[in-house]
């Protein structure tokens, strides 16, 4: 680890390019609503250390497997290293988007404990520390927690607080919406009570139209599945099944071949189709 510590500081010079600067800022912001802890600069050092590492070694292997194939194989072993830069600058934003998705899961639970919570008439820094305590809300809590322990380190109004965090960010989600929402209410005046329970009256409405949009798709997969997973492939073998008693020996064995074939392989695929389709509309609502 030492080792790789030593050699990458060799590639501070990285953050310099210009296509970098250009990206910089945006990847530390990424960085931050990953909660990866990490600096961008730092971050592209080390992308940038592992690369030339990887571009070395692929030259290298490349080199000898040329010696016995085509060329293709030293290209083809050569663009490795490229697509890994492209991925490891993509990953921050990758990562945030990913986190952010799975913050607005549980977003509706969370609005109903904040509309709950903004009731007792306790502050915001209080309500997320209810949210922090609150683990069936996952990746909500963690970020919950993240706020409050920025809060009270920093000794800043969480406010102050949430407008930094909104900030810090490019990427767009319901989760960010909410609190865009609550530090608006805050500036023009608003009661952040009246903005939590008007916000967690809409979401409500809005998933009763998600869901009755759910309910529809999943009675069309389901017509789907009756249809072409369960009742065509049972006319096909009914098909081959009379062929089979009524035609030669040769066309009886092609036809029994067909229905271990729909059987065995049409009919279990077309229902995880069906079943995976319907667990994408699921985590969609």
């Amino acid at each position: 680890m030492k080792i790789f510590d030593t050699f990458k500081s060799h590639f501070r010079f990285s953050v310099y390019f210009p296509f970098v600067q250009r990206r910089i800022s945006d990847i530390q912001k990424d960085l931050n609503v990953a909660r990866m802890h990490l600096q961008a600069d730092e971050y592209i050092t080390s992308i940038f250390a592992l690369f030339t590492l990887l571009l070395i070694s692929s030259i290298i292997i490349g080199l000898i497997l040329t010696i016995e194939f085509l060329n293709l194989v030293f290209l083809t072993i050569i663009i490795i290293p490229f697509i890994y830069l492209y991925i490891g600058f993509k990953y921050p934003s990758i990562k945030a988007s990913s986190r952010l998705k799975k913050i607005d899961r549980h977003l509706g639970e969370a609005l109903r404990f904040f509309a709950n919570l903004s009731m007792s008439n306790i502050t915001m820094l209080e309500m997320l520390e209810e949210v922090c305590k609150e683990k069936s809300f996952s990746t909500l809590s963690d970020e919950a927690c993240e706020l409050v322990t920025s809060a009270k380190f920093a000794s800043k109004d969480i406010f102050k607080i949430l407008e930094e965090y909104l900030m810090m960010t490019t990427q767009k989600s319901k989760w960010l919406l909410f609190i865009q929402g609550l530090v608006t209410a805050r500036k023009s005046g608003s009661i952040e009570r009246d903005y939590i329970l008007r916000v967690y009256e809409d979401y409500r409405n809005d998933m009763n139209i998600e869901y009755m949009k759910l309910t529809d798709t999943l009675s069309m997969y389901a017509e789907i599945f009756i249809s072409i997973v369960v009742s065509f492939p049972l006319f096909l073998i009914l098909v081959f099944a009379i062929m089979g008693i009524v035609s030669k020996p040769a066309i009886a064995v092609a036809s029994m071949y067909y229905i271990l074939l729909v059987s065995l392989l049409l009919i279990p695929l077309g229902g995880f189709m069906i079943a995976w389709l319907s667990k994408v509309a699921q985590e969609g609502y």
